[in-house]
């Protein structure tokens, strides 16, 4: 079956300070509920490859405090990243299409 590699990456951020926030897992899935997960760095960074079928796709995006109270407790927040028209490269002209990316930002809000 045709496939491609869908990544998403960002930086996650404080909503009240704009400091970067460590330690929340960043959960996408895709349309065959296949998930895949990764925490955001010391800088927030984050960056979560998934597969799926190389056209317009929409994955929920579930953003996690997965380090309890070492940076900071934060709400968790569930979203949808948008992949339109991608632009994939690197395919091997068979059954997989290669990749594209998402530049894909968050706020989350502080527990109080």
């Amino acid at each position: 079956m045709p496939h491609a590699s869908f990544v998403l990456k960002g930086t996650v951020r404080s909503k009240t300070t704009a400091q970067p926030v460590a330690g929340i897992q960043v959960t996408v899935t895709n349309s065959a509920q296949a998930s895949c997960s990764a925490v955001s760095a010391g800088t927030g960074k984050f960056e979560v490859t998934i597969e799926d079928f190389p056209a317009d796709q929409a994955f929920p995006v579930k953003f996690t405090d997965a380090d309890g109270t070492a940076n900071g407790i934060f709400l968790s927040k569930d979203t949808i990243a948008e992949f339109n028209d991608p632009v994939f490269t690197g395919g091997d002209h068979d059954w997989y299409d290669g990749k594209t990316e998402k530049e894909f930002n968050v706020k989350l809000t502080p527990k109080e």
